[in-house]
């Protein structure tokens, strides 16, 4: 494989881990919000590919988990669900 070809592979596997990380571990706290693993991921991205590849990377998984993107609160399932 080639080096870019190898990059572009990290590029998708660094955002797909870093949606995971976003989406599923989710960690309530008592201002209504949560704490996950997914900023470590974020920040992991652009320390392995360089701040550009790693932003875009990062910043299109951010697009997945965006609140503003999620339903409304009345049919979120209520916070004691989130740590599974």
């Amino acid at each position: 494989m080639t080096e870019k070809t190898k990059k572009l592979v990290l590029a998708a596997l660094m955002c797909a881990l870093t949606c995971v990380a976003t989406m599923v571990i989710r960690i309530p706290t008592p201002t209504m919000g949560y704490i996950h693993p997914g900023d470590a991921l974020v920040l992991l991205c652009a320390f392995l590919l360089g701040p550009v590849p790693g932003a875009l990377a990062a910043g299109i998984c951010s697009l997945d988990t965006c609140p503003m993107c999620r339903p409304p609160l009345s049919s979120r399932p209520s916070p004691r669900f989130w740590l599974v």
